[in-house]
C-alpha cells in the first residue's frame, strides 16, 4: 500500500521524533532528529552506541513513536503514531541525506541508524476533526 500524500508531507515537514523502546517490563523514550526516506519508509537518525536507547534497541529493534507539533488550539492537532524496527545502517547516500538536512552533523561521528516504518497513524484535525489515516507496510 503507498503511503497517503498528507503523511508522507507531514513527516517530511517535521525534523523531531520520540521513539519508545522496551527497558525490561518498562520503556525508555528519547528524542531525535530525523530525515524521512519517503521511497522506503524509514526514519533516519545518528546516535551514539554507548547511549542507553542504542543499547536497548539492540537488544529488541522493536520500536514504537510519535512526531508532533506543538498547538494550543484543538482544531490545529496532527501527529503521527508509528511502529517499526530500528538498525543501524552503512548507507553513504543517507548520511549525505542526513547532513543536508542538519549541517552541524558533518562533525559528529556517532552511527547512522533507520527505523523501518511497519505501521502508521496519522491523526490530523485540521484535515477533518478526527480524521485519521492508516499506512502499514505489506511484505
Amino acid at each position: 500500500m503507498v503511503m497517503h500524500g498528507n503523511i508522507v508531507k507531514f513527516i517530511s515537514k517535521c525534523h523531531v521524533a520520540a521513539l519508545n523502546m522496551r527497558d525490561g517490563a518498562c520503556t525508555w523514550s528519547f528524542c531525535c532528529f530525523y530525515v524521512f526516506n519517503p521511497y522506503d519508509p524509514t526514519l533516519v537518525f545518528l546516535s551514539d552506541e554507548d547511549t542507553r536507547h542504542v543499547k536497548l534497541m539492540l537488544q529488541n529493534p522493536c520500536v514504537s513513536g510519535t512526531i508532533s507539533q506543538q498547538t494550543r488550539s484543538v482544531l490545529r492537532i496532527r501527529g503521527i503514531q508509528f511502529k517499526g524496527v530500528a538498525g543501524m545502517t552503512d548507507s553513504e547516500l543517507l548520511r549525505e541525506e542526513y547532513n543536508k538536512r542538519f549541517p552541524f552533523a558533518c562533525v559528529v561521528k556517532t552511527g547512522l541508524w533507520v527505523v523501518r516504518l511497519d505501521l502508521v497513524k496519522f491523526t490530523s484535525n485540521i484535515i477533518k476533526f478526527g480524521e485519521k489515516l492508516y499506512w502499514e507496510r505489506v511484505g
